[in-house]
């Protein structure tokens, strides 16, 4: 569906959290590429 509309790519954010681990290895499998990381810097402690 999405190359016939014309679409490239597909980009999806999912968490570094360990439990996200099996997500991971199935966007792997799956042809998805790691292409970027996130920061985060909390400034009041909550």
């Amino acid at each position: 569906m999405g190359k016939r509309s014309g679409a490239e790519a597909i980009a999806l954010n999912s968490g570094n959290r360990e439990e996200r681990k099996a997500a991971h290895q199935f966007y792997k499998d799956n042809g998805y590429e790691i292409k970027s990381s996130g920061f985060v810097k909390k400034l009041v402690d909550v």
